[in-house]
């Protein structure tokens, strides 16, 4: 019997312990979403990761980053899918009006596979978004930005 009670007792800890965790983590996340205030003074530039889409998406984004200091978000590095033939010469073509040269630097273009191509089914979409996440976080963890610029879908609504 006294063997039962000391499991008993284990799992009641491990399950407080859970709990504890769960709660922290609730509060963590609650409390940076919802804190009011300007954060801490950014002292270097942020390292910026921003997506573009076709559709009118990528030149809302260039439009958006036309309006801030390029020094305060560099370096950047875009993401395209891979089979937008258009989004990474147009960042690469306001790069060069923004910094003025036919040879800017401090950006890089990364293409990753689209998740759902028009037309395409949404039973075979699950797949291929799936796919397209793997590169997408290899790109993160790559990367790892301090800003990540993306459209939200509603917008266009």
């Amino acid at each position: 019997m006294k063997s039962l009670a000391g499991l008993h007792s284990g799992l009641i800890c491990a399950a407080l312990a859970t709990v504890m965790g769960v709660l922290l983590l609730i509060f963590r996340v609650l409390y940076v979403m919802f804190r009011r205030g300007p954060g801490p003074a950014r002292m270097k530039a942020a390292k910026t990761l921003v997506v573009l889409g076709s559709g009118g998406h990528t030149a809302e984004m260039l439009m958006l980053l036309d309006s801030v200091d390029k020094a305060q978000y560099s370096p950047r590095s875009y993401v395209v899918a891979a089979t937008d033939t258009m989004s990474g010469p147009k960042a690469l073509a306001r790069e060069r009006v923004w910094q003025e040269t036919d040879s800017p630097t401090g950006f890089r273009i990364h293409q990753i596979p689209r998740s759902r191509e028009v037309g395409q089914s949404y039973i075979t979409s699950v797949a291929t978004t799936l796919y397209s996440l793997v590169f997408a976080f290899g790109l993160v963890f790559k990367e790892v930005p301090d800003l990540v610029r993306v459209r939200r879908a509603w917008e266009s609504c």
